[in-house]
């Protein structure tokens, strides 16, 4: 699909493996053709010919074998520049993201930016107004520690953070949810709930995110999946005052 830059690791092998079968018939054939019996050969000579034979069938099957190695080595962190993508093709794309990975659209949208976290997911899902444009693979609390659902504002943005809470743990790209410890910010990423409660988000996603979005932003977190066509999460005027109103209070007071 259109906008996610890494294929399955499964099919990439099999191929791999096709490759390589292939390649082992056209090497034995070859040899039978050229006349590869041992049977009048010394045990010196044959152990020989059979060395000769592992070391450049080796050789051969290298060139398949290097290149996708570095190639895996080499891939981002995250998927990103997805383009021309809409609404449900974003959602498709979504469920099919590894750990740590994220597609972010180049849609040409306006609006307000809103966030909504799905907890079965284990998805982000990023709006510019009505319209998806973004969507990340997300961790959330484990059940001893849960995310709590709702309907949330940020509150404050830090772009360098640490932990009150826990071992001064850093959280890059923080964005405060509650003033009792939730939010969004970068981190360990694994494919399943793992957090204190926060959100981790892959570090590129993270800052991406980071940069979009103003303090009294709204963020939605629910315990449904997402559907694609579901309304953007939106906060009344009000509500963004009261966030804006509180951090203005918390920087003025320190």
């Amino acid at each position: 699909m259109k906008g996610v830059n890494n294929p399955q690791p499964g099919t990439v092998l099999a191929g791999l493996f096709r490759t390589l079968a292939a390649e082992s018939q056209r090497f034995v054939a070859g040899h039978q053709k050229s006349g590869n019996a041992f049977s009048c050969q010394t045990p010196a000579a044959a152990m020989r010919r059979v060395m000769d034979m592992k070391g450049s069938m080796m050789r051969r099957f290298a060139r398949y074998l290097i290149v996708p190695v570095l190639a895996g080595l080499a891939l981002p962190a995250a998927p990103a520049g997805a383009e021309a993508m809409d609404s449900l093709a974003i959602t498709e794309a979504a469920a099919a993201l590894a750990p740590n990975r994220y597609l972010w659209t180049d849609r040409q949208a306006e609006g307000a930016v809103s966030v909504l976290i799905s907890i079965p997911d284990q998805r982000a899902y990023v709006f510019r107004g009505q319209t998806l444009v973004a969507a990340s693979a997300v961790s959330t609390g484990t059940d001893e520690k849960p995310t709590p659902t709702g309907r949330f504002t940020i509150l404050q943005k830090k772009a360098f953070h640490r932990s009150n809470l826990y071992d001064d743990a850093a959280m890059p790209y923080m964005q405060r949810l509650t003033w009792d410890g939730v939010a969004l910010h970068a981190g360990r990423n694994p494919g399943f709930p793992a957090s204190h409660g926060c959100i981790r988000l892959p570090t590129a996603f993270a800052k991406k995110l980071f940069d979009i979005t103003q303090l009294g932003a709204t963020v939605e977190v629910t315990d449904m999946a997402y559907v694609s066509g579901t309304d953007a999460p939106v906060s009344d005027a009000g509500e963004v005052a009261r966030a804006n109103a509180a951090a203005g209070d918390m920087l003025a007071s320190r």
